[in-house]
């Protein structure tokens, strides 16, 4: 199952996260760091930022902003 980034996470794009579509596409990269040495470390920092973000989310921690800029 590939990994799709709820709508309420959309708001970091640009500022915390990559755009969308990177970030999917590191989200559902599977590789390892014997191949790809730096194409791994960049999916396992995007994904400890989106694991932050939805624990955060999930605890209620997170200002998540309802509104189209």
């Amino acid at each position: 199952m590939k990994w799709a980034m709820p709508e309420w996470m959309e708001q970091f794009c640009g500022t915390y996260l990559y755009e969308k579509n990177e970030v999917e596409r590191l989200m559902n990269t599977k590789t390892n760091v014997l191949v790809n040495a730096p194409l791994s470390l960049e999916c396992v920092s995007m994904e400890s930022k989106v694991r932050l973000l939805e624990k955060l989310y999930k605890d209620g921690l997170l200002t998540v902003n309802h509104f189209d800029c």
